[in-house]
C-alpha cells in the first residue's frame, strides 16, 4: 500500500511538474505607456521538436484588443533538468492578419515561467510571469545605464530629472537600484527620439508595483554627464597571434579597452 501511495505522489507531482496552463502576471509599456496590471492565461508547451509553443490568447491593453498572441517552435537554448531557457525572433499574425516582427526570450523552471516578449513595430513591452503577490515593495533609490550611475537623478520626480545618451540603451543595459537590496525588478524602456524624451519603468518581481520615469534627453554638458560604454577607450587591437592590428583587418580581432574588458569580432 505504501508502494502505491508513493507511486501515485510521484506521479501526481510529474503532472504538476509538466502544467502545460499557467496562470500569469502580465504588465504592458506601450509607447513609453505603463497598461494597468493584468492577470492572464498562458498555454506554454514543449512540443514534438522539443521546442516550445507559447500562446496568449485574446490579447489586449488600453483600448488595443491585439488578439492571441501564438508564438511556435521557440527554440531551447540551455537546459539543466527541469529548467529551460528559449528565445525567438520571427513573424507571427497578430489581429488575425497582420504580420509582426516579434522577439520573445524567457525561462520554466520547474513550474514558474517568466516571459519577455517585444514588439518593436508596436514600441511594446511585455512582461508574463507568475511571481507570487508580493506584500511590500521595493522604493527606487537609484538608475545606472551603462553601468554607470545617473547623475542628479532624483527618484522622487517622475519627470523632470534630464538623461544624456549618445546611443539608446537596451533594456539589460539599465538597473534600478532600490532600498532592498534583495528584490528582483523588471526594467522596461523607450526611447522617443523625436520629442527627446526617454521612457524607463522599474517593475516589481510579482509585475504589480510600477514605477515609471519620463527623462529630458539633453545634449552632453560634461564628462560627468556621459551615459554610453563608450566612455571607455580602446588601447589596442590584436589578431589572434597577439600582433597589434588595424581598423581593417579581417578575421578575428580581439580589442582592449581601457575599463580592463576584452571584445573579439570576427570579421
Amino acid at each position: 500500500m505504501k508502494k502505491i501511495f508513493t507511486l501515485f505522489a510521484t506521479l501526481l507531482f510529474a503532472v504538476t511538474a509538466m502544467a502545460e496552463d499557467y496562470e500569469c502576471n502580465l504588465a504592458v509599456f506601450a509607447y513609453g505607456t505603463p497598461s494597468d496590471y493584468q492577470k492572464v492565461n498562458i498555454n506554454c508547451t514543449k512540443n514534438a521538436n522539443e521546442k516550445f509553443d507559447f500562446l496568449l490568447k485574446n490579447f489586449s491593453f488600453g483600448a488595443m484588443n491585439v488578439g492571441d498572441i501564438n508564438v511556435k517552435d521557440i527554440d531551447v537554448i540551455e537546459q539543466n533538468g527541469d529548467f529551460y531557457r528559449f528565445k525567438t525572433k520571427q513573424t507571427i499574425k497578430i489581429m488575425f492578419v497582420l504580420p509582426c516582427e516579434i522577439e520573445l526570450e524567457g525561462t520554466l523552471n520547474g513550474s514558474t515561467l517568466d516571459v519577455k516578449l517585444l514588439i518593436p513595430s508596436f514600441s511594446t513591452s511585455v512582461l508574463v510571469n507568475n511571481n507570487p503577490i508580493l506584500e511590500t515593495y521595493p522604493q527606487v533609490t537609484g538608475l545606472k545605464v551603462f553601468g554607470t550611475d545617473v547623475p542628479n537623478f532624483d527618484p522622487s520626480k517622475n519627470t523632470g530629472n534630464s538623461i544624456v545618451l549618445p546611443t539608446t540603451p537596451t533594456d539589460a543595459d539599465i538597473t534600478f537600484t532600490t532600498d532592498d537590496a534583495s528584490a528582483k525588478t523588471y526594467v522596461l524602456s523607450f526611447h522617443d527620439t523625436e520629442n527627446k524624451l526617454f521612457y524607463v519603468a522599474c517593475y516589481s518581481n510579482d509585475l504589480v508595483g510600477i514605477t515609471n520615469y519620463v527623462f529630458d534627453v539633453v545634449e552632453s554638458s560634461g564628462v560627468d554627464a556621459v551615459m554610453e560604454p563608450s566612455c571607455r577607450t580602446v588601447i589596442g587591437r590584436y589578431n589572434v597571434g597577439g600582433k597589434t592590428s588595424g581598423n581593417g583587418s579581417r578575421g578575428l580581432v580581439i580589442t582592449k579597452y581601457s575599463d580592463g574588458t576584452v571584445e573579439k569580432i570576427v570579421k
